[in-house]
């Protein structure tokens, strides 16, 4: 049968190591949050893009097939932009 210094010990190492996964989730929860609206908000636009522009050039841009063609690398370039102007209208609030 443990002792009441093995039973405290065992809780503060507990108390600890549960501290410990709290201040890693806080860490950890923005930076996850953050990518995944960034991926999402890439493939939105890689989905979204393409169509709009077929809708406002039709002509230039439609294919032989009639299929919609994707523009490569588009959508990272918008979501970064997008990313960008966020920090930069933050700036303007936020930052002295």
């Amino acid at each position: 049968m443990p002792s009441l210094r093995q039973k405290l010990r065992r809780k503060q190492v507990l108390g600890f190591l549960a501290q410990l996964f709290f201040q890693g989730v806080v860490v950890l929860a923005p930076i996850g949050v953050t990518v995944w609206v960034v991926v999402s908000l890439f493939n939105w636009v890689d989905n979204f893009l393409p169509n709009l522009l077929n809708a406002i050039f039709p002509i230039q841009f439609a294919e032989v097939n009639g299929q919609i063609p994707k523009v490569t690398g588009l959508g990272f370039v918008v979501a970064i932009t997008l990313v960008l102007i966020v920090g930069w209208l933050s700036s303007l609030f936020f930052v002295e």
